[in-house]
């Protein structure tokens, strides 16, 4: 089943162009005491490495930024998330790649950072 899951993630995160990296927008949400909505400009290469520039908002409108460093291997998401606008430091995110008959998908997962630890949920 994880062959399966890495074998349909791979083909999606692929699908759209040759050999180079594909660009996607991922609609994500933090859910913890402070709150954040908006999107990540994932970039993935041909061996499911992502980066990310991020349009994000706290829920008091205040504008939240980091950038995103990780990869996605069977079904097991694993990034850190870097220089947050918001001061959070030694960031990481751990979570589980979910498919839905290769027409949306999701990653939920959570974030240890060096202070707090907080969940979050992307859809792509």
């Amino acid at each position: 089943m994880k062959r399966n899951a890495a074998a349909a993630l791979s083909a999606f995160l692929l699908c759209a162009g040759p050999a180079h990296a594909d660009v996607q927008m991922w609609n994500v949400t933090e859910v913890g005491p402070d709150g954040a909505q908006g999107q990540w400009m994932v970039t993935v290469d041909a061996s499911a490495n992502i980066t990310a520039r991020t349009n994000m908002q706290f829920d008091t409108g205040a504008p939240l930024s980091y950038t995103v460093e990780g990869s996605v291997k069977d079904d097991a998401f694993h990034a850190t998330f870097n220089d947050r606008s918001d001061g959070k430091k030694n960031c990481v995110a751990t979570g589980k790649v979910y498919l839905n008959d290769n027409k949306s998908h999701k990653v939920i997962g959570e974030v240890q950072c060096a202070d707090e630890k907080f969940f979050f949920r992307a859809g792509y």
